[in-house]
């Protein structure tokens, strides 16, 4: 269990990142299990093999566990393969044709860790994006600690930070 939301100490280091690629766009919550997830994913495309392949990474860089089993609901991603071959070994791949939320990828670690991260569509625009990856917790993962809290940047604005749920996001999977 976490205690406190994931920081950017805990990331993969450059020489894991494949070339052309941006370090993962995630976040964690350190009060995991209150709402439908744990924290936020924003992928960079719509490929599902080498988006896992590089959150593998930065889930084992941040909590020393990695991926075995992924699930997710059908029209998040295109049907893909059974098993996807990442560089820290073979994860095991599953969809569903409807879910409760559709917009979660649930995730089974090899350290009998569940973790349900709502994935941010990869068209999401940026800075909506930063904020949604902001209301999980901490600075996403793999992103600069200057970039500000999404919840604090509304505070700030006389806004009220709203619970952890992706029902303020809907119009994102709609």
């Amino acid at each position: 269990m976490l205690d406190s939301p994931i920081t950017t100490t805990e990331t993969a280091d450059a020489a894991t990142i494949p070339v052309g690629r941006v370090p993962t766009r995630w976040s964690l919550s350190g009060t995991r299990a209150i709402g439908p997830s744990d924290g936020a994913w924003w992928p960079q495309s719509t490929n599902l093999a080498t988006e896992l392949a590089d959150l593998d990474v930065a889930v084992h860089a941040a909590l020393h566990q990695r991926i075995a089993r992924a699930t997710y609901t059908e029209g998040m991603w295109p049907t893909g393969p059974r098993r996807i071959h990442t560089p820290l070994g073979t994860t095991k791949v599953g969809w569903f044709s409807r879910a409760r939320y559709p917009e979660n990828i649930d995730l089974s670690l090899t350290g009998f860790t569940h973790l349900v991260l709502t994935v941010i569509p990869s068209s999401t625009d940026a800075e909506f994006a930063e904020i949604v990856l902001g209301d999980y917790g901490a600075a996403p993962v793999g992103r600069d600690r200057s970039v500000r809290n999404g919840l604090d940047r509304w505070d700030n604005e006389g806004g009220q930070p709203a619970a952890h749920t992706t029902a303020h996001y809907g119009h994102l999977f709609e």
